[in-house]
């Protein structure tokens, strides 16, 4: 088995767990907000759902331990006796120029602690990024620090998962005639962060890239005919140019920083 399936597995793990655990405690707490809540003008949704419960999960390399972020806390849990647990509300976090490195900067009862989520180069597109993670306590002025070290993995929205029939590009509502015999449609593996479907013409596939609020359709499979008179090359634009996204029971409308790319009905 390599490495990046045994982090994936690890990953769907702990977030199951984690997700088990707060569902125990608050049964309304991974409740799917309803469309009333979801106001909608000119076909937009204009809700702020970003990714709910927890957003990213490392695991120690050098010791046992696991970290835990979501939109409103950090969870650290390790067997070091020293350095046992701490959970304080989500700083601010710093990004590095030119890198997609990540820095959480914060004070617990275990000392300041600074955070640092680094993400892998890879030699395969193909293969979700990995991210080294790293934690560094610095207790008081007279004790050393303490540093904890490991791998995580960014956790896809499992709201997304499912099969979405496109309904409109840029806010301009679509139709079967625009495309070949039907419309096109989105399958979302949230698990294993792969899309495929049919973009009114052809078949489509590959991997998705998140973190957080950010999501991203990275190139992959597709086949090659051939359809003129078809909105395809339209459909297939704008769903490559997607960053963000907004969803609710029935609908989900992906975007970026200059507006709304497709929109979507659940299927």
């Amino acid at each position: 088995m390599n490495k990046s399936l045994v982090y994936l597995l690890t990953c769907s793990l702990l977030v199951f767990l984690f997700n088990c655990k707060d569902a125990s405690k608050d049964p309304s707490k991974n409740a799917m907000p309803s469309e009333s809540s979801v106001s909608t003008t000119g076909g937009s949704l204009k809700s702020s759902t970003a990714p709910i419960s927890t957003f990213f999960i490392g695991f120690g390399s050098d010791s046992i331990w696991t970290l835990e972020l979501s939109n409103e806390f950090i969870t650290f849990t390790s067997e070091d006796s020293s350095f046992k647990h701490f959970k304080i509300k989500t700083p601010e976090v710093t990004r590095v120029a030119d890198a997609n490195i990540k820095h959480y900067k914060g004070d617990t009862p275990l000392g300041e602690v600074v955070i640092t989520i680094a993400q892998e180069d890879s030699e395969n597109e193909q293969e979700q990024p990995q991210y080294k993670t790293t934690l560094v306590f610095n207790k008081t002025k007279t004790e050393a620090s303490k540093t904890f070290e490991g791998f995580g993995n960014y956790i896809l929205d499992y709201r997304l998962n499912g099969t979405w029939v496109l309904e409109s590009i840029k806010n301009e509502p679509v139709s079967v005639a625009n495309f070949n015999k039907k419309l096109p449609t989105l399958i979302i593996n949230a698990e294993e962060k792969t899309y495929s479907g049919f973009s009114g013409c052809n078949g489509l596939g590959g991997n998705l890239f998140t973190e957080n609020d950010l999501i991203r359709f990275n190139h992959g499979i597709s086949t090659l005919m051939a359809c003129p008179d078809n909105k395809e090359n339209e459909y297939r634009k704008q769903l490559q140019k997607t960053t963000q996204y907004n969803i609710s029971e029935t609908h989900l409308e992906f975007s970026n920083p200059n507006g709304p790319t497709v929109r979507y009905k659940k299927g």
